[in-house]
């Protein structure tokens, strides 16, 4: 093997290793335990709680259909939650994901 085929090979295993990681170590909430936080609004809360029950990626439209809000109050309340650090923008339109925790 050469060293590309090595270095390839190793970056490949990294990603791999990366994606069983965050699928493992992503923390299992109880029922309704976004709902009982209390220094967040309860729009905010409401939306973590769907978050974690899709857990994967979501779009402001898909909670806006899911939740009956506007899709300007998503896209706010996700502002507010990207800025406190429990969700991330994915890709270029109003497309999000849950942060893992590894």
């Amino acid at each position: 093997m050469t060293n590309q085929e090595i270095a390839v090979f190793l970056e490949d295993t990294r990603v791999k290793l990366q994606l069983v990681m965050d699928e493992k170590f992503r923390p299992k909430y109880k029922a309704n335990t976004w709902l009982k936080q209390t220094d967040m609004h309860p729009n905010e809360r409401m939306l973590m709680q769907l978050i974690d029950e899709v857990n994967g990626n979501f779009s402001v439209s898909d909670l806006a259909n899911i939740t009956g809000l506007s899709t300007k109050c998503v896209r706010d309340n996700f502002g507010k939650l990207v800025d406190k650090g429990l969700i991330k923008k994915v890709g270029t339109g109003f497309n999000y994901a849950a942060i893992t925790i590894i």
